[in-house]
């Protein structure tokens, strides 16, 4: 059974990071969005990451991504906790919030 974000990261999370019924839509279509043309290889440059690691929901925020980014990144990167996120992750998939915004949107219909 999955942690509630808020568990995971220390900060309280919005939309559908939190809502298990769109995360349920988006596991569905995991495949698709880490494969998707519109999602990018992210460097993770180790000297500005490291006051992030175990905490990528900071770094993601220090690199200025949506928040609403944060549970679909963990899933396209095979990251089961914040633990997950250390000196050995050199690259993340960042997906289009726009086409995450489309699924759900097809999903909700």
């Amino acid at each position: 059974m999955s942690q509630p974000i808020s568990s995971l990261t220390g900060y309280s999370t919005s939309d559908y990071n939190a809502d298990q019924n769109l995360r349920n839509i988006l596991e569905m279509h995991i495949h698709y969005i880490r494969h998707h043309e519109s999602t990018y290889l992210h460097t993770v440059d180790q000297g500005a990451a490291m006051p992030y690691f175990y905490n990528l929901y900071a770094y993601l925020h220090h690199i200025g991504l949506n928040s609403k980014l944060f549970w679909v990144i963990m899933q396209i990167n095979d990251l089961k906790g914040m633990e997950d996120f250390n000196r050995t992750t050199t690259s993340l998939l960042i997906p289009d919030l726009g086409l995450i915004e489309e699924i759900i949107a097809m999903g909700k219909g």
